[in-house]
């Protein structure tokens, strides 16, 4: 699957460039979400697509109760696999609050749907990487949401483009992404004997874990690194 926001589409129809090969697309433009706010509506811009591969039984869920004057795409998967996937596009200049108004709205009305996991993506022009207060991120962690993307997705080195997944948290999969999380963060977490080949030193001893990382004061982490042996 691939999602696209700002799309800048208008009209019902697809120009020939935009079709993907082996793909189907669906689409929803802007002027279509907005039905309260129409300074957002008739504004250029915006606008969601989701191609989905065609050997994936696929369609839109086009009505949501309650949910209104917000920019998203629900599709639901139903084989292969199962899932739920929506995405969302917030312009900068919305606010906040009625975003979070119309979000909640959304999730509800997928979490109704009883199709699990829900993946949700798209931008949200919150920075997850800012120390500021994120009440998107805060909302959609709320109700059980883990978001995958961790590094940055713009050239200024902010992270505006967000997955959430539901009811990851405490599987093995979420466990896994973790692991990987703080290793490339340099945290000190103990992962026990499971860890990839890649993050040691080759021309280290086989020393425990522990013993190589978290059992290091902050002053033998500098003296080590002062001799130059990677950790």
């Amino acid at each position: 699957m691939v999602c696209f926001t700002e799309t800048h589409l208008s009209g019902s129809s697809v120009a020939e460039s935009l079709q993907l090969g082996g793909y189907n697309l669906f689409k929803r433009n802007r002027h279509l979400s907005y039905m309260n706010l129409p300074d957002i509506a008739t504004k250029s811009g915006g606008g969601v697509v989701l191609y989905v591969r065609n050997h994936f039984k696929a369609f839109e869920k086009q009505y949501h109760h309650n949910v209104t004057d917000l920019e998203f795409l629900v599709v639901k998967l139903e084989s292969p696999v199962q899932a739920l996937i929506a995405v969302v596009y917030r312009p900068p200049d919305y606010s906040i609050g009625q975003f979070l108004t119309n979000l909640l709205g959304l999730l509800e009305s997928l979490e109704r749907m009883d199709c699990q996991p829900i993946i949700l993506c798209g931008d949200f022009n919150e920075d997850f990487l800012s120390r500021a207060k994120k009440p998107i991120s805060d909302l959609l962690h709320s109700r059980g949401y883990t978001q995958l993307v961790w590094a940055a997705t713009t050239e200024k080195n902010t992270l505006l483009d967000h997955i959430y997944i539901s009811r990851l948290k405490l599987t093995p999969e979420y466990l896994e992404l973790m692991k990987f999380q703080a290793i490339s963060a340099n945290n000190k977490i103990y992962f026990g004997n499971d860890i990839p080949s890649m993050f040691l030193d080759s021309s280290s001893p086989k020393v425990p874990f522990m013993q190589q990382y978290r059992g290091l004061t902050d002053d033998q982490s500098k003296s080590h690194k002062s001799k130059g042996k990677k950790l």
